[in-house]
């Protein structure tokens, strides 16, 4: 799905470069990608997206916690 008109963004690259670097808002994502915010619309969906990959790191850090506990 594309996430950013503007700047022909899909979301799974959007995925890969937050989760490739540590990224708090939509700026931060495009600076990482290279290409500016335009018209802006896409930075609500590029938080969530940030988001996610927040939470999934969290729940991955959590899962290998217990695993390293349960050994």
């Amino acid at each position: 799905m594309i996430v950013c008109v503007c700047n022909c963004l899909n979301e799974a690259d959007c995925e890969r470069a937050a989760a490739a670097r540590s990224v708090d808002a939509g700026e931060d994502l495009h600076a990482v990608m290279g290409v500016t915010v335009c018209c802006g619309r896409c930075l609500p969906t590029m938080e969530a997206i940030i988001d996610e990959v927040r939470a999934r790191r969290e729940r991955e850090a959590l899962a290998k916690a217990a695993e390293e506990i349960a050994a």
